[in-house]
């Protein structure tokens, strides 16, 4: 392994340990700070479209903090962990399909809707940024390439629906439906690798989530 790669793959170990701390740090200051507070944590299944080359389906993981501002209304911030791969062996024997995941920071506003049956009907709005970063690797041995880590940005913004049901006095359980776009774009500038400047990513993720609220 030469010197490059070396400081590349620290670069890389730093920059997840700045994302640990700045996920920490939310976590901290909602719990100890927030009155009538509530946090959702949710998992489930992502799908995307929308490009030529193609998305591998994946996992969603999302965490969101925030308070009610009444019995209809929640306002908070979200981080979520988004795993899923880019189909780079549609465009380029060399290389396999890769392994991705997204990183998105947000502001989040929940609207629930009164209805008269044992569930409720929500709906969810989300803007903020989000990072892609994209592992790519050959597909054979070779002295040519080697594995490598491309960052991608991009605005980000959600719309989702979903129904929810009491669980406990403190918990609801929640069947999330969310729709999701960004429009990603690279610095990167390497021939020897596969990459795309631009290019913009629709999802669908289906999502259980359990909300704990009046923390």
């Amino acid at each position: 392994m030469n010197f490059y790669n070396l400081t590349k793959k620290r670069e890389i170990k730093l920059k997840y340990f700045l994302f640990f701390i700045i996920f920490l740090s939310l976590f901290e200051f909602e719990i100890v700070y927030a009155q009538n507070s509530a946090f959702t944590p949710g998992f489930g299944f992502v799908f995307p479209f929308g490009t030529s080359f193609g998305f591998i389906s994946g996992t969603h993981v999302k965490l969101e903090f925030g308070k009610d501002f009444d019995e209809s209304v929640f306002y908070g911030l979200g981080s979520d962990i988004i795993f899923t791969g880019i189909k780079w062996s549609k465009l380029n024997q060399i290389y396999k399909d890769s392994s991705s995941f997204i990183i998105p920071f947000y502001g989040t506003l929940r609207i629930r809707f009164p209805v008269s049956a044992p569930f409720s009907i929500f709906s969810n709005i989300g803007i903020g940024f989000s990072l892609l970063f994209d592992l790519v690797n050959p597909a054979t041995n070779t002295t040519l390439v080697d594995n490598k880590m491309f960052l991608y940005k991009s605005f980000y913004w959600f719309f989702g629906v979903g129904i929810g049901f009491m669980l406990g006095s403190r918990t609801d359980g929640q069947i999330y439906l969310q729709l999701t776009n960004s429009n990603f774009s690279t610095n990167a500038n390497d021939i020897n690798y596969p990459f795309i400047d631009k290019f913009n990513m629709w999802y669908i993720s289906i999502i259980f989530q359990i909300r704990f609220f009046k923390i």
